[in-house]
């Protein structure tokens, strides 16, 4: 599962966005989306709900929510 894209492809160069993604995902305009709106269009994309990112992230579901919501930011 993809959620961390906001690198730049120039520093990447050709071979390395191909392996992040990224060149797809700019063909699908998410690099252009927010952050929160980012989270949930990949989520949904990878067929998993809101608990199930949690578990695989290690935080409560309800986190997952308020960053699709815009409440809160993932800690990185």
């Amino acid at each position: 599962m993809q959620l961390m894209v906001d690198i730049s492809p120039s520093r990447l160069g050709g071979h390395a966005t191909d392996v992040f993604g990224i060149t797809e995902l700019q063909k699908e305009g998410v690099l252009l989306m927010n952050m929160a709106d980012r989270i949930q269009y990949l989520r949904k994309s990878n067929g998993i709900s809101q608990e199930e990112l949690a578990d695989r992230v290690g935080v409560s579901r309800q986190a997952v929510s308020k960053w699709e919501s815009e409440q809160s930011m993932p800690d990185l």
